[in-house]
């Protein structure tokens, strides 16, 4: 592995809003974070005037960036208000004011595309749904609906494809039992038929005291049934 490769920087990963499930890498000494009326995250350079008013600020810290807040900003990270400023560390939690927009502060490889391990998928899935003021199908629903597009989307190739096998076997083991349960439910439909046949010819020839020729044509009946 090259130290490239081995080198982690940081990300920014979004668990709520229109940007739900995405991530952001983050690059640059300094940058500022604001979120406009609708509750959206915007995260530039302090120079790009649509992050002019933002009250919150990442400064470069080591392999690590530093998270200012500004006087009258509203942020907590892992559930603690921060008043002025906190070193972040990978895994923490920011809440950018009371029931605004949830992110999460990691670190991954350098590379194109970073995946989350199945543990970082199921904890995300859980904190975003917190949030949400839905009943609890419409939030079950989500949080289903989000795990299953992190684990397809932002876990390793490898991953996926042993959820994908996982996945094909157990079509395969249901259709199987559900051919099974068929053929097991026709069978007892025929030996039902078959002993109701039986207990009819029985009744029968005690009640009518049947001849000879009469049984073996009653029979011939019963097999032709069934």
């Amino acid at each position: 592995m090259t130290a490239a490769a081995a080198e982690r920087v940081p990300y920014l990963v979004f668990l709520s809003g229109t940007r739900r499930g995405t991530m952001q890498r983050l690059v640059g000494r300094t940058l500022r974070l604001a979120v406009d009326s609708e509750s959206r995250v915007r995260l530039s350079d302090p120079l790009d005037p649509s992050v002019a008013d933002a009250r919150v600020t990442l400064h470069r810290s080591g392999s690590s960036y530093e998270l200012e807040v500004a006087p009258g900003g509203e942020v907590w990270v892992n559930g603690v208000r921060v008043t002025d400023s906190r070193l972040l560390e990978a895994g923490d939690l920011i809440e950018l004011g009371r029931a605004g927009p949830l992110l999460r502060y990691r670190f991954y490889p350098r590379g194109p595309h970073p995946q989350k391990s199945v543990t970082e998928v199921l904890a995300d899935g859980v904190n975003g749904v917190r949030r949400e003021r839905r009943g609890l199908l419409a939030r079950l629903s989500l949080l289903v609906s989000s795990v299953a597009r992190d684990l397809m989307t932002q876990t390793s190739p490898w991953f996926r494809l042993s959820a994908i096998a996982v996945f094909g076997v157990l079509v395969l083991i249901t259709a199987f039992l559900a051919h099974q349960s068929v053929r097991l439910e026709r069978r007892i439909t025929l030996e039902r038929e078959r002993i109701e046949g039986i207990a009819e010819l029985v009744e029968r020839t005690e009640r009518e005291g049947l001849k000879r020729e009469e049984l073996q044509e009653l029979r011939g009946r019963l097999e032709q049934r069934l």
